[in-house]
Order: structure tokens, then sequence, then C-alpha cells
């Protein structure tokens, strides 16, 4: 019985880790994509004195791939967490 209770807690946890991952690449794939995509339209325009898609693309891409391995990293230590909680409470009713 617990061995089935594993394994239909690790296709769960595994599910919600390949999920995480897909959701972390589409932002990922986005935030490299916009500034190539603003810099087809043409927008013109500077911070700081640089040119506003150049900046976009040197500091503010960055911190999003910052940001994204942040947010992962929470994401899965917390779901590691409530799984191994999860799996010492079940493995402690068994006994």
């Amino acid at each position: 019985m617990a061995d089935r209770f594993m394994q239909e807690g690790k296709s769960s946890y595994w599910r919600f880790c390949r999920w995480l991952v897909l959701i972390c690449l589409m932002a990922w794939l986005v935030a490299t994509l916009v500034p190539l995509a603003l810099a087809q339209l043409g927008i013109t325009g500077s911070v700081l004195g640089w040119p506003f898609v150049f900046a976009l693309a040197a500091f503010v891409v960055p911190l999003v791939y910052l940001i994204i391995i942040g947010v992962f990293s929470l994401v899965m230590d917390r779901a590691e967490r409530d799984k191994q909680a999860e799996y010492v409470s079940e493995r402690t009713t068994d006994e």
C-alpha cells in the first residue's frame, strides 16, 4: 500500500515539477525575445544616454532571469518540504 502511495505521490510531484519548469522556460523565452521584438519594431528613446532596447537587454533582462531562478527555487523548496512532510506523516501512520 505504501508503494502505491509513493508512486502516486511521485507522479503528481514530478508532474508539478515539469509544469513549473515549462512555465519558467516560457518566461525565459518571453524575456529574451521582447527586446528583439522591440528592436524590430523600431522603438526609439534613451535611458541614461543608452538606446532603450539596448538598456532593456543589458539591464532588465538579466534581472528577469534572476527573478525566474529565485521563484523557481522558492516554489520547488516549498514543494519538496510539503512532499517530505506528506511522506513522513504517511510513514508514521503505517507503523
